[in-house]
């Protein structure tokens, strides 16, 4: 899980492109090709789950 604290940013997960904004969350399940875009600066906080 990863929420945008400052600016915006464009993950494109599977090739499928989606804007997130301030205040806004966004989930990469797992083994899902993906990279993240950047045109303003941002600042983002990504949490880690791991399952046992």
């Amino acid at each position: 899980m990863t929420q945008c604290n400052s600016g915006e940013l464009i993950p494109i997960v599977d090739g499928q492109k989606t804007l997130y904004q301030v205040g806004e969350w966004y989930h990469v399940p797992a083994q899902a090709t993906h990279v993240a875009r950047y045109d303003k600066t941002t600042f983002q906080i990504e949490f880690w789950f791991y399952l046992k």
